[in-house]
């Protein structure tokens, strides 16, 4: 149970430190403007959307245009429509990303949850198989899954910036408190 105990202690504690700092790179050190975002205007608003609602407004608004100047029809093609609906696309599966993000961690947090209880309950082999579960959903859900950045795909990163911090405080926790420290002697045991 001690080594065991380690191991979990240190893949976690590596994973989601690992993650942590991906993610703080990706949010706040990569370079996400090019000296190009001047000359393309869809681009660079599709860029300062702030909210589903203004990419729609975009859209909407290309589409006039394009229908006004008859751009669109069977078989004629707009790119400043195109590059808007991908757009709204991309920002309506980074909406659910954020979604799936949380749920997954409370999930996570749950197993957590339940593997302390069961560990006071004197239920180590038990407790130490839901703490893996635990930071293992945590994990698979806060891995990086992007590399374009936009407003919404921000707020994914903020998200996972977060909850791979308190993920990380979980697994020290756990370890101050005995659940994963192999040392015995300071087990809750």
């Amino acid at each position: 149970m001690r080594s065991l105990r380690l191991a979990v202690f240190i893949i976690a504690f590596s994973v989601m430190s690992a993650e942590l700092m991906r993610h703080s790179y990706i949010r706040w050190v990569e370079n996400h403007t090019s000296v190009l975002d001047k000359y393309d205007p869809i681009d660079r608003q599709i860029k300062e959307a702030s909210s589903l609602a203004t990419l729609e407004k975009l859209y909407a608004e290309a589409l006039e245009r394009a229908k006004a100047e008859n751009r669109v029809g069977p078989n004629q093609f707009d790119p400043d429509t195109s590059r808007l609906r991908q757009a709204i696309v991309e920002w309506e599966h980074r909406s659910n990303e954020v979604r799936e993000v949380r749920y997954y961690w409370i999930v996570g947090l749950g197993c957590l949850l339940l593997a302390l209880l069961l560990h006071w309950r004197r239920s180590p082999w038990i407790s130490i198989t839901l703490q893996i579960v635990g930071f293992s959903e945590m994990s698979w859900w806060l891995t990086p899954s992007f590399s374009n950045i936009t407003s919404e795909s921000g707020r994914v990163l903020d998200n996972k910036i977060l909850f791979s911090g308190l993920s990380l405080l979980l697994i020290l926790t756990f370890w101050r408190i005995g659940l994963l420290n192999p040392d015995e002697r300071r087990s809750l045991n």
